[in-house]
C-alpha cells in the first residue's frame, strides 16, 4: 500500500499543469488605485439586528441559525431606502467608487437570483437592492468605469509582467529628457514649507482637481518616515530619516553635495527617470507641485539645519 501511494503522489507531481494567468487585467486595476476615495456598504438581511452582518453566525447554536435563516428574510422591508439619497451624499463628499456587499458570508443574496431561495426575492421587500444601488451610483459619475490615458511608459508598467532590461533602460532614458532643472539653478528653498507640503495630502485625490499646484501637498508623510518627531507615517517607501546626513551632505554649496542634490531633484520631478515603473508619484512632470515647492522639499530633506538631518 505505501508502494502504491507512493507511486501516485510521484505521478501527480510530474504531471505538467498548465499555468494560471492573473484574472486582474492590470489596466483595470491601475484605473482602480487612482479612484482614491471609496465608500463600502456592508448592509444585509441581518442589519435589522444590529449586529455586524453574517458575524452573529459564528458559533451560533442550531436553533439560531434556523431561525436567522427561516424568520430574518420575513421582517426585512426597509421602505425607507433610498440608494439615491445616498449616491448624492457620496458624490458631494468626494466618493470616486463603492463596494456593496451583494452577497456577504451568510448567502444572502441582496439581488434577484434562482440559485438560492435564502436572498431578496424572500422578503416583503421584493426590489432588487444591488441594481438599484448600481444604478443610482453610476447616474452620479461614480466608477463608471472610465479609463485612464496612460502614457507609453504607463502602459508598458500596466502589463503585469517585468520589463526587459532593454526596454526598461528606454523608458528611464526617456523619462530622464523630460527633467526639468531649476530655472534659476536653486535647488533648496525653506525647509519649514517643505515640512508643511510634506504633511499636506491635498491634490489629485478625492476632489482635488490640481488646477493650481500652489495648493497641492506632497504626500511625503503617507508613503515615508521623515521627521522622527512625527509619528505617523506610510512604510511603503523607505524612511527618509537623515537623508541628507547619510549621504554626505554637510553644506549644499559644496560641489562635493552637488550629484546628491541633483539626484534628489531629478527623483522629485520624475521618479520614473530612475525607476521606471515606481509607484511614486511624478512631481515636477506631472504638475502636482511647482519649482518653489520641490524646493522646499528639497530643502526638508537635504539641508542640515532641517530637523530631519539633526
Amino acid at each position: 500500500m505505501k508502494r502504491r501511494i507512493l507511486f501516485l503522489a510521484v505521478a501527480c507531481a510530474s504531471l505538467s499543469w498548465p499555468a494560471i494567468e492573473p484574472s486582474n487585467r492590470p489596466e483595470r486595476l491601475e484605473w482602480f488605485r487612482d479612484q482614491g476615495f471609496g465608500l463600502f456598504i456592508h448592509w444585509s438581511v441581518d442589519s435589522q439586528i444590529g449586529s455586524v452582518i453574517s458575524h452573529s453566525m459564528a458559533g451560533a447554536s442550531e436553533d439560531y441559525l434556523r431561525r436567522y435563516v427561516s424568520e430574518l428574510p420575513k421582517t426585512f422591508n426597509p421602505r425607507k431606502f433610498n440608494p439615491t439619497d445616498w449616491a448624492v451624499l457620496a458624490k458631494l463628499a468626494g466618493i470616486r467608487y463603492v463596494v456593496f456587499t451583494a452577497k456577504h458570508h451568510n448567502g444572502f443574496a441582496m439581488f434577484h437570483t434562482k440559485t438560492t431561495g435564502f436572498g431578496i426575492g424572500a422578503t416583503p421587500f421584493q426590489r432588487d437592492v444591488t441594481r438599484e444601488i448600481l444604478d443610482a451610483f453610476r447616474s452620479q459619475g461614480i466608477a463608471t468605469l472610465d479609463r485612464l490615458d496612460q502614457d507609453a511608459l504607463q502602459k508598458a508598467c500596466s502589463t503585469g509582467q517585468p520589463l526587459p532590461a532593454q526596454v526598461e533602460q528606454q523608458l528611464q532614458a526617456n523619462e530622464q529628457a523630460t527633467i526639468r532643472w531649476p530655472d534659476d539653478g536653486r535647488y533648496l528653498g525653506d525647509w519649514r514649507a517643505g515640512e508643511r507640503l510634506a504633511q499636506s495630502g491635498r491634490g489629485m485625490t478625492w476632489t482635488d482637481a490640481s488646477a493650481k499646484p500652489s495648493a497641492n501637498g506632497a504626500q511625503c508623510y503617507n508613503c515615508h518616515q521623515i521627521d522622527r518627531a512625527e509619528i505617523s507615517y506610510g512604510t511603503i517607501g523607505p524612511s527618509l530619516w537623515n537623508y541628507g546626513k547619510l549621504r554626505g551632505v554637510k553644506s549644499p554649496g559644496d560641489p562635493a553635495s552637488a550629484e546628491v542634490i541633483r539626484y534628489t531633484w531629478g527623483k522629485l520631478w520624475d521618479a520614473k527617470a530612475t525607476v521606471a515603473c515606481s509607484a511614486m508619484p511624478r512631481f515636477g512632470h506631472a504638475g502636482l507641485l511647482d519649482q518653489n515647492q520641490l524646493r522646499d522639499v528639497m530643502a526638508l530633506l537635504l539641508d542640515p539645519a532641517s530637523p530631519v538631518n539633526r
